[in-house]
Formats: structure tokens, sequence, C-alpha cells
């Protein structure tokens, strides 16, 4: 596809208007001159105005309305129908743009031609640095990671998850990576153009993992460059409803390796799951029989009932 945009910028949004507003000034104000550039906004049906929000103060932005929240991977991929940029940046709204991040990631893509994927430098609010960079996820890594053993020994200090976080490997320089996390990450059109978009089987979480190694089986590289910063409030449309926050991450989970490593391991995996989330609820129920702040077991007691009456089934 020929186009004279350089880049587009897909933000799907879901009840975050503040936000919103913060991550399109960031981006108005820090796409750098020479790039040419267009902003595309997918709404997946907000209640607290966010569509008024950008038809009056950033009109310049494509706005596509969804009438229900269709999830993250398909709004992802409507806006991708609507991009005409050589690259694709996926943006979260509740993410910024640091000086010449958008730039830095661009020069990446540009010197590198098997490199299909790049990420910046992620960061929280407070400045301090936030993990983004990551190995595949394997069978036994499946079992903690993201789970309730993950703190508790002996997997605390286990060297096997820092690997998966890549604490073994210095942030503050170029390197190659398995795969990002989704909150921003800028993607050449010719692999979207192999590949596809993200799998809308996914709801919400997984989709990226699944997207760079999709990308990866057709030999495109993944790649962190911390001269890009972006800054990232984690967590800020999900956490709005934490029971389906809880059900979505290990849903998809389950999605994720019934996709590569097969249903039976994927059902292994959702019982497993499931069993951990009724230690923690066996767990919290006796600290509130102990008076252990009662309000706050009586909070998780009911996530965690949501959580086992969904039965983390894939989508």
């Amino acid at each position: 596809m020929k186009t004279t945009l350089d880049v587009s910028i897909i933000i799907v949004s879901y009840n975050v208007a503040s936000l919103l507003d913060e991550c399109l000034r960031s981006v108005f104000e820090r796409v750098e001159d020479g790039l040419a550039v267009e902003t595309i906004v997918v709404d997946n049906a907000s209640s607290d105005n966010s569509p008024q929000l950008i038809k009056e103060k950033f009109p310049q932005v494509k706005l596509i309305e969804n009438e229900h929240n269709l999830g993250f991977p398909c709004g992802c991929n409507q806006g991708l129908r609507a991009a005409q940029g050589r690259y694709l940046f996926f943006l979260n709204p509740d993410a910024k743009l640091e000086p010449s991040a958008l730039a830095s990631l661009v020069k990446l893509l540009e010197e590198r031609p098997q490199a299909g994927i790049v990420g910046p430098m992620l960061r929280y609010g407070d400045g301090s640095l936030q993990s983004n960079r990551r190995r595949f996820p394997g069978r036994v890594l499946a079992l903690v990671e993201s789970t309730t053993l993950q703190l508790r020994r002996p997997f605390k200090n286990w060297q096997a998850l820092d690997r998966f976080y890549m604490k073994d490997m210095p942030v503050d320089y170029v390197q190659k990576v398995d795969w990002l996390v989704g909150a921003a990450f800028l993607v050449r059109r010719d692999v979207i153009e192999q590949i596809g978009g993200l799998d809308e089987r996914f709801f919400m979480y997984s989709e990226e993992v699944d997207f760079c190694r999709r990308a990866a089986l057709r030999n495109w590289e993944c790649w962190y460059t911390p001269d890009a910063v972006v800054t990232h409030q984690e967590g800020q449309s999900s956490v709005q409803n934490k029971p389906q926050r809880y059900i979505n991450f290990n849903a998809s989970k389950v999605t994720y390796f019934r996709k590569w490593y097969g249903p039976l391991f994927a059902e292994f995996l959702r019982f497993w799951l499931l069993a951990l989330y009724i230690l923690e609820y066996a767990e919290e129920g006796i600290k509130l029989l102990l008076r252990h702040k009662p309000e706050l077991r009586r909070e998780r007691l009911a996530i965690f009932r949501q959580v086992l009456a969904s039965g983390l089934r894939p989508y």
C-alpha cells in the first residue's frame, strides 16, 4: 500500500476521558516536524463523554464510535482498517509520549529492515521504570507467572521469572526481545499485510504476545529502544471493573496457551488457575473470620466468587 503518511497512531479507548485528553495532547505536542502523522481513536462505547471531548478539543482526530465494547484487539483492527500510514503505532489512552519518542521508534525501524515491531521504555507517572520487555512464556512458567504463586516461596526469586521479564538484561541499550507490553508499540505495515491484525479471540490481554509470536514465525524481529520513552498509567481502563479484569486476563491466558500449546494443556491450565483462586478464596475467608481488614476481605471474596463463577473459559 503506497501512502504519503508516515505514521498512523491508533488509540482504543474506554471510559478514560481525562487520561485520553492528556494522551492526545501529548501526541499533538510531541509529534516532531518532518513526520506526517494521523491519529485514530476507536471508542469502545464509553459512557464518560469521551467522544464529545474528542469532537470538541481534537477535531483533527479520526474518530470511530462503537455501540458496544468490542474489546481491545477488535478496536485495534478497526483502527488498522482506517489507517493509511507506513507505520502503525498502537498507543494506550492512559499513555503519554515524551519528547522524540515517536521519531526514535520510526528511526529504529528505518535503520533495521528486518525489525517489524519496536517499543519504547515505559515509565510510571512518578518516573519509575515499568517492565516492558519479555521472553515468550512456556508451559511451566504459565503455571506460576501472574498467579498467587509468583509472590510465594520458592517462586518469589525464581530465575525463570527473572528471565521472562528480562531482568538479566540491562534496560539502557537497544536490544532485540521476544515481545513487548502492548501499551505502546510501532509496527511496520508489511508485518500487518503478512500476518494480519490482532487476534480477536482475545478480548483484552495476551493479544500482544500472540501478535509478536506470529510475527516471529515470519522472521520479523521485535526490538526495544530506551531512546523512546512513554509514560504509562497502567490498567486505567480495566481497573474500572476488577472482577472482569481478573477474568479477562486469565481467560486470555488460557486462550493463548490453547492456540500455541493445544487444548489439553489449556484445559489443565484453566483448572489450575481456578484451583489457585479457590486457595485464595479460602485464605481470604480465614482472614475475614479473624477480623483482619474485613472490608478488604469482603471485597476480595466478592471478586474471587465472580472469577470462579466465570470458569475462566476462553472466548
